[in-house]
């Protein structure tokens, strides 16, 4: 088998889809079943030893050159394309043309981990992570919405299988879209075996460095965009007793999104009174710590297809509070504390009873390290090697 993938995602700071991305590549590179990996980027085509360096070379696995940098100046660049009109366009047919003039040929089969397929002549593969460009698109900029509504419709119909990140966007995806369920495969996100529970000799020297305290602080990881609910988080957080906010302050981990002037006046507020550490973009080596370290983990996003910090948390024995909304009941599956993402005082009764109920959070910390072993990078590439290997064959419901 042998593979051509769309790599932009891993370009600059990553997030869901670049994690995701450059997790299941890694995978794809060691399986036996997979001859060649190729690697489409925002110049050039890149061969499965420059991925393999690259991906090695840290664990943000960012194919950029001079560091952090790099990686900071190229995640503002992709995302101020995504706010200027045409640009997100023009990057896709620039990496059309490169397809047609240098890419591999119809023996490749092409994954599109990111929902949009560029031209290629031989069978391809798509993934859908969420529909919230439908379901919620004002909670993304207009360029993104109109781009996926003109264009993702058609990948889909072209695409000879589709994956999805779980239960949850497949059934989004039938409800939408007129499709073959047999041609949908469900591949979840993997937590690595860097996330695991720690001691608090052992995280010392991270949260030192971010200047935080073990079990002495909320934590909310997430890009800072609209549906993540940042806002109704920290609204809720400021109806806590004023001894609990200077005694436990909220922490949020995260790099800027899009629409973000919210959350940055409110974040501002509190950063003022000493209640809130905003750390930015944390690199992925640290993020471990973090969930280890904190008391609990706030993750009540509006709208998520699957929602990977929920499961990381867990996997470090982090309790966690989600919203009863989207993918995240289902990814959580009765392992954490669920509430109305829009209800702020309801929040802030969970949030208050979790920290005051050192046995609620035990048992959480228990259920969740169950919970997250159903979860493995190795189980992910399985799954999307299977649904590779079925195109030409007979179609089967997917697992």
């Amino acid at each position: 088998m042998r593979l051509l993938v769309n790599i932009t995602s891993l370009y600059g700071h990553m997030t869901g889809i670049g994690c995701y991305t450059a997790n299941l590549v890694r995978g794809l590179l060691r399986h036996p079943a997979v001859e060649e990996v190729r690697g489409v980027g925002l110049a050039g085509i890149w061969s499965g030893e420059r991925l393999a360096a690259r991906l090695r070379a840290g664990a943000d696995a960012r194919p950029v050159r001079n560091g952090e940098r790099t990686g900071a100046w190229m995640h503002r660049a992709r995302r101020l394309a995504t706010r200027i009109p045409n640009m997100v366009p023009l990057i896709h047919t620039a990496q059309g043309w490169q397809l047609r003039a240098f890419g591999p040929g119809k023996d490749f089969l092409y994954w599109e981990p990111a929902y949009v397929l560029l031209p290629h002549r031989g069978p391809s593969v798509v993934t859908v992570h969420d529909l919230s460009h439908l379901r919620h698109p004002e909670y993304h900029p207009p360029e993104r919405v109109a781009w996926l509504e003109k264009h993702l419709p058609a990948s889909l119909a072209r695409a000879d299988r589709i994956v999805v990140v779980s239960p949850f966007t497949r059934r989004e995806l039938l409800a939408a879209f007129p499709l073959d369920e047999t041609r949908i495969h469900v591949v979840p996100p993997g937590v690595g075996p860097a996330f695991r529970p720690f001691s608090p000799a052992g995280a010392e020297a991270v949260l030192r460095r971010h200047g935080l305290e073990w079990k002495r602080y909320l934590l909310s990881v997430g890009t800072l965009e609209p549906r993540k609910n940042l806002p109704g988080l920290m609204r809720a957080y400021r109806l806590l007793p004023r001894r609990l906010r200077h005694r436990y302050p909220l922490v949020l981990a995260g790099a800027r999104g899009w629409m973000e002037g919210e959350t940055e006046r409110l974040a501002r507020r509190l950063e003022a009174a000493g209640q809130l550490r905003w750390l930015g973009y944390v690199p992925a080596a640290d993020l471990p710590y973090l969930y280890a370290g904190a008391l609990l983990m706030g993750y009540v996003s509006f709208y998520e297809g699957f929602g990977m910090p929920v499961v990381e948390a867990m996997a470090c024995g982090t309790p966690v509070l989600v919203s009863d909304r989207g993918a995240l009941p289902e990814t959580a599956g009765g392992a954490a504390v669920q509430a109305n993402p829009g209800d702020v005082e309801g929040l802030a009764e969970r949030l208050e009873s979790l920290i005051g109920d050192p046995e609620t959070r035990a048992r959480l910390g228990r259920l969740g390290l169950a919970r997250a072993r159903n979860f493995t990078w190795e189980r992910s590439v399985a799954r999307i090697i299977g649904c590779f290997e079925s195109i030409g064959k007979n179609p089967s419901p997917p697992a």
